[in-house]
C-alpha cells in the first residue's frame, strides 16, 4: 500500500533537493569582471556565467562586451578574454543575457564601482 507523503516529508525532501544542487556548484568557474566576487561556489543557481561572443557573426557583439568590462593589463595594455572566461549574469539588465540585439540584455552594462 502506498502512502503519500505528509507536508513535512515533502518539505524536507525539497530541502535535500535545494541542499544537493548547490553542492553541484563546484566548480572553479568565476565572474572575470573587476571587483566582481561571483563565482559557481558562491552564488545561487539563479546566477548563470556566460561565455564571450565567439562566433564569426558576433565580432561586434564581443568588441562591446570587452569595452564594457573595462579591464586592462599591466602596462595598460588592451585585455583579451580567454576561452574560459566568463561574465556572470549580474552584469546584464534583469539578471539574464538576451539574444535580441534591440533587448537592453544584449550586452552587459551593470558593473561594480
Amino acid at each position: 500500500m502506498n502512502v503519500a507523503p505528509s507536508v513535512g516529508e515533502m518539505f524536507l525532501m525539497s530541502l535535500a533537493d535545494t541542499t544537493m544542487n548547490k553542492s553541484l556548484r563546484v566548480s572553479k568557474v568565476s565572474c572575470c569582471v573587476v571587483n566582481c566576487s561571483s563565482s559557481y561556489a558562491n552564488t545561487s543557481d539563479d546566477v548563470k556565467f556566460y561565455r564571450f561572443p565567439s562566433r564569426s557573426y558576433e565580432k561586434n557583439r564581443r568588441k562591446t562586451w570587452i569595452n564594457n568590462v573595462d579591464r586592462t593589463l599591466p602596462g595598460n595594455k588592451p585585455w583579451e578574454p580567454k576561452e574560459n572566461d566568463r561574465i556572470c549574469s549580474k552584469h546584464f539588465v534583469g539578471n539574464s543575457k538576451s539574444n535580441i540585439e534591440l533587448h537592453p540584455a544584449y550586452n552587459p552594462t551593470i558593473f561594480p564601482k
